[in-house]
């Protein structure tokens, strides 16, 4: 059993002043009923009905978060295998490999859904895109001309979209 220990009395405090400290809290007794801090319970259960209890909130919905980009052409196409390109790995660090020499690929065909694929963020998507671009422009500069016009809209989606690296279209 804890003991209380009150102030002695003496000449300097008695009487009234004793009887006003009886009412203040004592700093040596530890555990009061009144520094007791409410039990954290989950909702709807019984405990949430009892004394001193606190519910816990519920948890956000993440209504207004950005959603997850939808997968691109791009990534359809890479995951079935339809680019010839691979990622090769040198000394040096990284670079594409094209299976097919690139004057003899569709520019109509692969240069859109490259374009398309700058939404993608992570690797080797990304890599992949950055450096496909900029290879095929490079190196098949006379083909890009005809294919400006198809390059409008996946450039236009990027743009507008929530990408945060939107900034890097305009440095490939």
């Amino acid at each position: 059993m804890n003991m209380v220990l009150l102030p002695v009395c003496g000449s300097v405090m008695c009487g009234k002043d004793f009887r006003h400290s009886l009412k203040k809290p004592s700093p040596n007794y530890p555990y009061g009923y009144k520094t007791k801090k409410p039990r954290v319970v989950p909702a709807f259960t019984i405990q949430a009905l009892q004394k001193n209890t606190r519910v816990i909130p519920p948890p956000k919905c993440g209504i207004y978060d950005p959603l997850p980009p939808r997968p691109t052409m791009f990534r359809k196409c890479y995951q079935r295998g339809e680019f010839p390109v691979s990622i090769e790995f040198t000394t040096i660090g990284k670079r594409l490999a094209w299976k097919v020499p690139i004057e003899k690929l569709d520019f109509h065909h692969y240069l859109p859904m490259f374009f398309d694929g700058l939404a993608e963020g992570t690797y080797p998507f990304n890599f992949i895109v950055e450096q496909g671009i900029h290879d095929l422009v490079t190196k098949g500069s006379y083909k890009v001309l005809p294919v400006v016009p198809q390059l409008i809209i996946p450039i236009k989606k990027e743009l507008i979209g929530n990408s945060q690296d939107a900034g890097n279209l305009f440095l490939v």
